[in-house]
C-alpha cells in the first residue's frame, strides 16, 4: 500500500509539476525561435547597379544598423559614367526624407535607406528608400539570397505590388576614390570585389 501524501511531498510534486510544463513549453517555442532568426543578414556591402544600359555599377551602399537595430543604408561610392557629373548632388530631395534640408547635398555619403527591420512575417521591410536620382521616397523590402551573396530591393508605394525591384550584389569595403568613372561597356562583375 501507497502512503499518503505528505504536505511537503505535495508541494514538491507540484513544483516538478510546473517545472515540468515550462520545460515542455520552451521546448515546443524553440524550434519557432531559431526560425525567426534570418540565415543571411543584410548588413555589409552592397553593389548596386543601374537598370539600363547593360547594368552598368552606380554605388556601393553600406547597409548598417542603427541606434535601434533596424537597418539603414548610406552610399559610400560612386560610379560614374563618362560624361556624368563626377559628383551628383541630390538636387530632387525635399520632401518625405528622414533627414531635413538635403536638397542640393552630395549623393556621397547620404542615407539612402531606414527603419527596416526583420519582422513577425519574417522578411526585412517597414522601411523607406530614397531614389536620389528624382528625390522620391518609397517603401522597401530587402530579401537576401543566393547564400547571403545577391539582394532583391523592393522599392514601392502602398503595396508591394506596385513597385520596382533591383538586385543588389555582395561586395568587399570599397577601395580607392569615393567617385570612380567607369569606361563604357564595363561590366558591374569587373568591379566586385570578395566580401
Amino acid at each position: 500500500m501507497i502512503p499518503e501524501p505528505t504536505p511537503s511531498d505535495r508541494s514538491l510534486i507540484a513544483r516538478l509539476g510546473v517545472a515540468l510544463i515550462a520545460l515542455l513549453a520552451v521546448s515546443l517555442a524553440a524550434p519557432g525561435l531559431a526560425e525567426a532568426i534570418p540565415k543571411y543578414q543584410p548588413t555589409g556591402y552592397w553593389l548596386t547597379v543601374g537598370d539600363e544600359d547593360g547594368n552598368p555599377p552606380r554605388s556601393i551602399i553600406q547597409i548598417t544598423k542603427d541606434a535601434n537595430g533596424k537597418l539603414m543604408g548610406r552610399i559610400v561610392k560612386l560610379f560614374r559614367q563618362q560624361g556624368e557629373k563626377l559628383e551628383p548632388m541630390c538636387d530632387e530631395c525635399d520632401e518625405g526624407y528622414k533627414e531635413a534640408n538635403i536638397k542640393g547635398k552630395p549623393a556621397l555619403g547620404l542615407v539612402v535607406m531606414w527603419d527596416v527591420e526583420y519582422d513577425e512575417d519574417e522578411e526585412w521591410d517597414d522601411g523607406e528608400i530614397l531614389d536620389p536620382a528624382n528625390g522620391k521616397t518609397y517603401s522597401v523590402k530587402l530579401e537576401v539570397q543566393k547564400g547571403g551573396q545577391k539582394m532583391e530591393v523592393r522599392g514601392y508605394l502602398g503595396v508591394s505590388l506596385l513597385g520596382r525591384t533591383q538586385t543588389w550584389y555582395r561586395t568587399g569595403k570599397p577601395t580607392g576614390p569615393d567617385h570612380q568613372v567607369i569606361e563604357k561597356g564595363k561590366s558591374w562583375k569587373d568591379l566586385r570585389t570578395a566580401p
